[in-house]
C-alpha cells in the first residue's frame, strides 16, 4: 500500500511516520467509514501531542474543540470586567461555564491520545463523556435559576429537580462507558439518548417560561429569542450529524479529514455552547429583579457548586472503575478486533 509520508522527526534516524490505510490498523481503531488518514497506533504520549499539528484525518476533531476552549475562557476573562462572580447569583453562570469548557478539553484530549494504545482510548473516551455530563449538571443548574418561568409548579421544588439532575448525569456517564464494552450496535443510539435526556430537562424552563410569554406575555426577553431557537436547532443538527454519519456514509472516503460527521457534530455542539454563553448572562440580567424577589431561589453554593462536584466526583469514580477493569482485561472494546500486521 503506498504510504504518505507527513512527520519528519529531527535526529541522526530521520525515522518516518506516515498516514495509515484502516486495513494496516486494529478494527478498535477504525471510524465508521473514514478509510485513510489513521495515525500509528501503539505510540507514545509526547507523539500524540506531536500528531496534533499535522494532518490526519482526527486533527479536525481536536482543534474544532481545543479552539473554541480558549475563546470561552478569554470570554469569560472579558466577562468578569462586568459581573461579579463573588456574587452568589452569578454561581450558576460559572458553573455552566467551567462544564462548557470541561467538555471542549475532554473531548480534545480524548482525541489526541486516541491512538496511543487500545487501554488509552478507552479510557480517554470515557473521560470524554464524563466532560458531557459536566456541562449537563453546569447547563441544568444554570437553566432551572436564570431561565425559570416563575409562577410554574414544576419548578417550584428547587432539590427535587436538582436531584434529578445529578442522577441523571451520573447515570448518563455510567451507560455511555459502559455502551464502549457492550451494546456494539446500540451504541451511538445509547450515547445521544444518555445526553438528549439532560438537555430536555435543562432545556425546559427555558420553553415553559416562552409559552408563559405566549400564553400571558409576561416574563418576555423578546431580544434573546432568537439564539434559543438557534440552538435549538443546532443541537437537532449535532444529533443528526451523530446518528446519521453523514456524509461519509454515502461517500466512503472522500470526507476523511474535512467535513466529517464527528466534526460536523464538534462544530454544532460548540455553536450551541457559544450562543448559550451568550444568552444565559443577558437572559439572567434582564430577569434579575423577578429571579430575586423570593430568598429561596437565590443560588447559593450548596445548589450550584455542590451538585456540580458530585457529579464530578461520582463521574470520575465511575471513569476510574472502568478503568482499572480496562487494565487488566476484563472489559474489552465491543469491536471486533481484526488486527493485521503492519
Amino acid at each position: 500500500m503506498k504510504k504518505q509520508l507527513f512527520l519528519r522527526k529531527r535526529g541522526t534516524d530521520m525515522t518516518k511516520d506516515y498516514l495509515l490505510h484502516r486495513d494496516t490498523i486494529s478494527r478498535v481503531f477504525w471510524e465508521p467509514y473514514i478509510i485513510t488518514g489513521y495515525r500509528k497506533t501503539n505510540t507514545s504520549f509526547w507523539e500524540c501531542v506531536k500528531y496534533t499539528c499535522v494532518m490526519h484525518n482526527d486533527v479536525g476533531n481536536f482543534w474544532s474543540h481545543f479552539i473554541p476552549v480558549i475563546l470561552w475562557l478569554i470570554w469569560l476573562w472579558r466577562l468578569s470586567d462586568s459581573l461579579d462572580f463573588s456574587d452568589p447569583f452569578w454561581y450558576p453562570l460559572v458553573c455552566i461555564w467551567i462544564g462548557g469548557c470541561s467538555y471542549g478539553l475532554c473531548s480534545s484530549i480524548a482525541h489526541a491520545l486516541a491512538c496511543k494504545s487500545l487501554e488509552t482510548r478507552q479510557i480517554a473516551c470515557m473521560i470524554d463523556y464524563q466532560g458531557i455530563t459536566m456541562y449537563g449538571i453546569g447547563g441544568c443548574v444554570a437553566y432551572y435559576f436564570y431561565e425559570r418561568p416563575l409562577d410554574n409548579v414544576l419548578y417550584q421544588y428547587k432539590w427535587t429537580l436538582i436531584v434529578v439532575c445529578v442522577i441523571i448525569c451520573c447515570l448518563a456517564t455510567l451507560q455511555c462507558s459502559l455502551s464502549r464494552f457492550f451494546w456494539e450496535r446500540q451504541r451511538y443510539l445509547m450515547r445521544i439518548g444518555s445526553y438528549v435526556l439532560p438537555d430536555i430537562v435543562f432545556f425546559m424552563p427555558f420553553y415553559l417560561r416562552l409559552l408563559t410569554c405566549i400564553c400571558t406575555g409576561e416574563q418576555c426577553i423578546v431580544e434573546t429569542i432568537p439564539y434559543h431557537f438557534m440552538m435549538f436547532s443546532f443541537t437537532l443538527l449535532s444529533v443528526f450529524f451523530f446518528v446519521s454519519k453523514l456524509p461519509e456514509k454515502h461517500f466512503p472516503g472522500k470526507f476523511d479529514y474535512f467535513f466529517h460527521s464527528h466534526q460536523m457534530f464538534h462544530i454544532s455542539s460548540a455553536t450551541v455552547t457559544s450562543l448559550q454563553f451568550y444568552t444565559v448572562p443577558y437572559d439572567a440580567n434582564i430577569h434579575r429583579s423577578m429571579l430575586t424577589m423570593d430568598p429561596y431561589y437565590i443560588p447559593d453554593v450548596y445548589t450550584t457548586f455542590i451538585p456540580f462536584l458530585i457529579v464530578t466526583i461520582v463521574g470520575f469514580s465511575i471513569v476510574v472503575i472502568l478503568s482499572v477493569f480496562v487494565m487488566k482485561g476484563i472489559l474489552q472494546s465491543n469491536k471486533i478486533d481484526q488486527t493485521k500486521s503492519q
